[in-house]
Parts: structure tokens; C-alpha cells; sequence
């Protein structure tokens, strides 16, 4: 089952000049553990979202990472936070309009 609900931050942005640059980085605690994680339309491998960034930072209370730093433990969980950071993705890709 998955943990109760936290709140966490997610912050997009758009590469302008390069397109082909995108997905998202997950930290743990301020430390990288994903980067370039494509999500939500990012995965349809059309221009949608191309070039946007999303970084959210989720805490051990959240999210623990591999004894090795490179993965998180829960991987259902780790879907699930993907699965609703593609949702913001989507949302903001509507809402800036390019």
C-alpha cells in the first residue's frame, strides 16, 4: 500500500535552446539520485514538453533511496510520485502555451 499523501514541490521550467534536453530530477534529501526521468507526455516521444525540466526534492520520510544511492527502495511508490509529477507536467505544458 502506498504511504500517506505528503506534499512536495514540483518545479518546471523550459530549455529553450535546447528542446531536446527534458525530464525530470529527482533528489533525495538535496542529493541527485534520477536525472532526465521522462514522464507523462515526455514518454510519447512527440514535441509535447519537449525541453521542459522538472525538479523536486522529496524527503527520506517519502522516498529512501539504494544502499548505493543510484535508485529508490519502493519502486511502487517512486511510479507513483513519476506517475503524478507527468499529471503537473501536462498541466504546465497547457498553461505556459508554446
Amino acid at each position: 500500500a502506498l504511504k500517506e499523501p505528503k506534499e512536495l514541490n514540483f518545479i518546471f521550467g523550459v530549455n529553450i535552446e535546447r528542446r531536446d534536453q527534458d525530464g525530470m530530477f529527482v533528489y533525495n534529501c538535496s542529493r541527485l539520485i534520477k536525472m532526465y526521468e521522462k514522464t507523462g507526455p515526455q514518454l510519447e516521444g512527440g514535441m509535447a514538453c519537449g525541453g521542459v525540466v522538472g525538479v523536486v526534492d522529496v524527503p527520506y520520510l517519502v522516498l529512501e533511496p539504494t544502499h548505493n544511492k543510484q535508485d529508490f527502495a519502493d519502486a511502487k511508490e517512486y511510479r507513483h510520485l513519476l506517475r503524478a509529477m507527468g499529471e503537473y507536467l501536462a498541466q504546465y505544458w497547457k498553461d505556459i502555451g508554446i
